[in-house]
């Protein structure tokens, strides 16, 4: 009954603090690359919020937990609608990596440029499935007023959709990091292939 994942454990602390420190790690290192390497103030910001609500998960602050929780969900959501607009511009002869659309532009700034999204996935997966547990839950809401829950969603929810509109209008501007024409061509082809798998 005490094992992981079960019931509230004396690991829970342990591992909660081990998937905050993950996505404060991952969001440092895309900070400094966004700061000095793509030249994104915005995008710099954008994680410069997540470290504020790595730091209030850390001190076990409600809406910490549910802004990393919203993070968490929104990193590979918005994967996902990379990869499917990906296979859609590309059904339609777009090549996203010449391509002047904004919306073309800001996909492959994620999927393959200024943000490190494997490492983002990584994290987000392994957040979001333990913050939502019960055992993170409840340490988060030991010792707390009930009445001030409705409070605490709303601070979580201002500073995720603060942090998206960030990450959107900060790639948009990034400087796109130098990509190689074989590895664009690469990852063209087999983007290009899920998107027939995807058709039959």
């Amino acid at each position: 009954m005490g094992g992981f994942p079960g019931s509230r454990t004396n690991a829970a602390p342990a591992v909660t603090t081990f998937v905050t420190i993950g996505w404060g790690i991952v969001s440092a290192f895309t900070m400094f690359r966004a700061l000095f390497f793509e030249h994104s103030i915005a995008l710099a910001l954008a994680y410069i919020i997540v470290l504020l609500v790595v730091w209030a998960a850390l001190g076990r602050k409600r809406w910490g937990r549910l802004a990393l929780l919203g993070m968490s969900v929104a990193v590979p959501l918005t994967f996902a609608v990379c990869l499917a607009y990906f296979a859609y511009i590309l059904g339609h002869g777009v090549d996203p990596f010449i391509s002047t659309s904004s919306s073309a532009r800001w996909i492959t700034s994620f999927c393959c440029g200024p943000t490190p999204a494997v490492g983002l996935i990584v994290v987000s997966l392994l957040a979001g499935l333990w913050l939502q547990h019960p055992a993170a839950a409840a340490e988060y809401n030991q010792g707390k007023h009930r009445n001030l829950a409705s409070s605490q969603r709303g601070i979580a929810a201002f500073f995720v959709g603060l942090w998206l509109i960030l990450v959107y209008s900060g790639s948009l501007g990034a400087k796109p990091l130098p990509q190689p024409r074989r590895l664009a061509a690469r990852t063209t082809h087999r983007i290009r292939l899920l998107a027939v798998s995807v058709k039959r």
